[in-house]
């Protein structure tokens, strides 16, 4: 039996697509800390689906690179998706997307010990799932 969990593509974008739903109950349920919290690792998770896609079959992949993609960091999982010069062009051109980032990463994993209010979790779960320039909308274009 192995300790490890694995994380295909296709279990990540379902856990992502879970976790913001489940962000969206709690805010509706007034529960504001969970839904925020669950809500930013709809976005980690998104972003663990894209990086999935850079793996090769039958190829042992650089150790850093491996070690690397167990952060919570949300700019440093788009750094290591590939997508991270289309995201840079689309926030110059996109103010919304620049502002909706600016709120998605201020999470953390550490999200977990802090009180927010509603304003907060409604802040964010607006700036992941806006159907024009959310950034959960925006990564489900390239995942």
């Amino acid at each position: 039996m192995r300790d490890s969990l694995e994380l295909d593509r296709e279990k990540a974008k379902k856990l992502s697509n879970s976790r913001i739903e489940e962000a969206k109950v709690l805010l509706r349920e007034n529960s504001f800390s969970g839904a925020y919290y669950l809500a930013g690792y709809s976005i980690e998770l998104a972003l663990k689906a894209v990086i999935c896609k850079t793996f090769k079959s039958e190829t042992i992949p650089d150790k850093n690179f491996v070690n690397s993609l167990h952060s919570h960091k949300l700019v440093d999982l788009m750094n290591l998706s590939g997508l991270k010069i289309q995201f840079e062009n689309d926030k110059r051109d996109n103010p919304e997307l620049e502002n909706f980032w600016t709120i998605v990463t201020k999470w953390n994993e550490n999200s977990r010990y802090e009180i927010k209010g509603r304003q907060d979790a409604s802040s964010i779960i607006e700036a992941i799932i806006n159907q024009q320039n959310g950034i959960l909308t925006w990564i489900k274009q390239h995942w």
